[in-house]
């Protein structure tokens, strides 16, 4: 999803929460004064809603957002950042067939060349749990836009989701080898206001996108594929780098358990469970058949 505050112009003020709270209120009062002058109309008119709306969904305020984002595609129709914000609203709050509908409207109105809204209905279809269609939108963008290091990965691991682990691997090997580090530069405006200010000091920022939370995901997905076809030396290096990253860890302790390094797994094991807080009885009964299958079955029940 592309960086919202930088899209549409809008300063984020980096202080406690009562002065970010009269901050935005302030914001949101000169955006009223824009919108009801009746000097606004198309584009300005609806970015100016938008703006006011984005400040909403920041104070999770999802009813007055709604408001101002139906009134900015009221007033623009065409706008395609417009169904993109009412479609990420929709997912903020569960209403999935909705942000589907949006985005594919956001699809619709792209340039050609624009693979940023099929990424981002990929993204919702995976939280709808229907992988195969996210992967043929992550397979539509990335035809407008093969070098895209991000759809790749991401299609990778919906590929992983989906269970197709020969494609998978093929898409995940590819995207380890190529991590760029850093996504992109965003630059936002920030402002730092403090007690004694009447008016906050505001300046754009450098701030780099860096490809970590992607790779973590991707060595926990590349990992679980390995140590289920049984390459539990390559998954256990694999899920030592993914961390703690969607159960990564016991499934490093398992692996380790199959190398014969009892103590280590058993930790693992132990180490993940209380950080998903899972009983930890209830994560080695999960696995108990493929434990007993170890030589460090004794090590773990007895």
């Amino acid at each position: 999803m592309r960086c919202l505050s930088a899209v549409l112009g809008l300063a984020l003020l980096l202080t406690v929460s009562g002065a970010r709270a009269q901050f935005y209120n302030s914001e949101r009062y000169k955006l009223t004064e824009q919108i009801e002058s009746g000097e606004l109309s198309g584009d300005a008119l609806a970015t100016a809603y938008l703006k006011r709306g984005y400040l909403w969904m920041l104070e999770h305020d999802g009813k007055d957002a709604l408001e101002d984002i139906n009134q900015a595609i009221a007033a623009a129709p065409k706008m395609i950042l417009a169904y993109e914000l009412r479609a990420e609203l929709f997912k903020a709050t569960g209403r999935i067939d909705e942000a589907i509908d949006d985005a594919a409207q956001a699809i619709t109105l792209a340039p050609a060349g624009d693979p940023q809204p099929y990424f981002f209905r990929a993204e919702i279809w995976e939280q709808k749990g229907d992988y195969a269609k996210a992967v043929a939108d992550y397979d539509a963008g990335l035809g407008r836009d093969p070098k895209s290091w991000a759809g790749r990965m991401q299609r990778g691991l919906a590929l992983a989701k989906l269970g197709d682990d020969a494609h998978a691997l093929e898409a995940l090997d590819e995207a380890i080898k190529t991590d760029p580090k850093i996504l992109r530069t965003e630059h936002p405006r920030e402002c730092v206001r403090t007690q004694a200010q009447t008016t906050p000091n505001c300046k754009t920022v450098d701030r780099p996108v860096y490809t970590d939370e992607l790779m973590l995901r991707a060595y926990r997905s590349r990992g679980v594929i390995l140590f289920n076809q049984g390459a539990y030396e390559r998954a256990a290096a694999d899920l030592d780098r993914a961390g703690y990253t969607e159960g990564a860890m016991v499934y490093l302790g398992l692996s380790r358990l199959a190398l014969g390094d009892c103590k280590k797994g058993y930790g693992n094991i132990r180490q993940g469970s209380d950080h998903d807080s899972i009983d930890l009885d209830d994560a080695l009964a999960k696995h108990r058949d493929f434990i007993m299958k170890t030589t460090c079955a004794s090590y773990v029940f007895d």
